[in-house]
């Protein structure tokens, strides 16, 4: 292993912390969301949040934006439209195409949801100062649009 500079992390470190962090975040989440009696994942909460942000968005840019697979994102819409918490519509320029919204039931699961994760966030951030917060958000912010361009 290569070391960046003298008494610096080597460089496989980032993203095994990375993977780390993203799974000790994800168990907190779905622990809460269990506790809390909403009977969806963490994926599937995910899921509903982007919807949120981004009405009518397709199957094709929600596996995008969420970086999963055609198939991971087909079933997971599956599941939340049996559940009732999204629906589909035909893009008007593309009938083929379908657009998704939510539904008041997932507006009602996301509030709950939200109320769930700030315990996990304030935990998690609570050691930083909020100068390190708004730093590690930019760099977060730089990490993916780094990856993102082309």
């Amino acid at each position: 292993m290569s070391k960046l500079r003298p008494n610096a992390p080597d460089i496989e470190q980032y993203g095994y912390l990375l993977k780390q962090l993203a799974g000790a975040f994800r168990r907190r989440i779905d622990e809460q969301l269990r506790d809390r009696d909403l009977p969806l994942s963490n994926a599937q909460m995910t899921v509903l949040f982007v919807i949120e942000e981004e009405p009518g968005a397709s199957g094709a840019e929600l596996a995008r934006r969420m970086l999963i697979s055609a198939q991971a994102i087909s079933t997971i819409l599956r599941r939340l439209e049996r559940g009732g918490y999204i629906s589909r519509a035909s893009d008007p320029a593309n009938q083929r195409r379908r657009r998704w919204q939510l539904t008041r039931k997932a507006h009602n699961a996301l509030a709950r949801a939200k109320r769930a994760v700030r315990p996990i966030m304030a935990r998690m951030l609570g050691d930083l100062t909020p100068a390190e917060r708004r730093q590690l958000l930019s760099l977060q912010q730089r990490c993916i649009a780094a990856l993102e361009a082309d």
